[in-house]
């Protein structure tokens, strides 16, 4: 009896110690090789935050809110819907309506 709880234990913790190994593979971010290549071709650090921050507020101005011809402000909305698949997922109709809401 002692050794088939040794066992299950065992292979719990082996099923457990891969999906810890999975977890951890990630992509990394682009930043970190960008970043360490800018600084290897003899740029400073304080000079590569301001090429980023430039560059985020060209993206930026094309993005943010803008005025339309009756004066009212146009903000561009992003919505994120996290189900499983199935009857809580919402359509694009609720999505709407709640966006009306918020615009009144």
């Amino acid at each position: 009896m002692i050794l088939f709880r040794v066992k299950h234990l065992l292979i719990l913790f082996l099923f457990m110690a891969c999906f810890q190994a999975v977890a951890q593979m990630t992509v990394p971010c682009g930043f970190d090789p960008w970043f360490a290549m800018q600084k290897r071709a003899g740029y400073k650090s304080d000079s590569v935050e301001s090429i980023i921050q430039s560059r985020a507020w060209q993206k930026g101005k094309k993005q943010w809110a803008t005025v339309s011809d009756s004066g009212l402000y146009v903000i561009p909305v992003v919505v994120h819907v996290v189900h499983l698949g199935g009857s809580e997922n919402i359509s694009k109709a609720q999505i709407q309506s709640q966006i009306d809401v918020l615009n009144e």
